[in-house]
């Protein structure tokens, strides 16, 4: 690979939509119109799918995003954005199916595959998240990659 193409998008939290499918469905869009201008990397920051907070009626918050997105909207997204030779890292969203706590948790799509990363150095305001353990690497067409999230750099 001669050349590698990276999309960096900014995304609005408060995006109007009526569902959070419509939200979903937003980002999917940016990440393919991205890749049909020719894009191999698109990246998303964190926190972009905490805009599904509106759409969470309880008290626990982050508990009821990460299963929105994790349990009825990722296998949508996934299925959406599975393509070969590209990258999508969508920002971040909690995450809380592998234990008690919750983490700050990337997906990342790669060539097909279905990665993630934790945040590793939170925030003195995170205190309801728990770190995580390491920085993944991955690669594509030979080059290396890692997310890294905010302190994490």
């Amino acid at each position: 690979m001669d050349t590698l193409t990276i999309d960096l998008w900014t995304f609005d939290v408060g995006v109007d939509a009526a569902t959070p499918e419509a939200y979903a469905a937003h980002m999917i869009s940016r990440v393919q119109d991205s890749w049909q201008t020719g894009a191999d990397v698109v990246v998303f920051p964190e926190y972009a799918w905490m805009g599904l907070e509106s759409y969470v009626k309880g008290k626990d918050k982050l508990r009821e995003v990460s299963d929105l997105f994790w349990h009825q909207l990722w296998p949508e997204v996934r299925s959406g954005l599975d393509s070969t030779g590209r990258i999508a890292v969508l920002g971040t969203v909690p995450f809380g199916d592998d234990g008690p706590g919750m983490r700050n948790r990337a997906p990342i799509l790669c060539d097909g595959r279905e990665l993630h990363q934790d945040k590793l150095h939170l925030t003195p305001w995170e205190t309801v998240l728990l770190a995580g353990r390491e920085l993944q690497t991955f690669t594509l067409n030979g080059v290396s990659f890692a997310v890294v999230i905010c302190l994490d750099i």
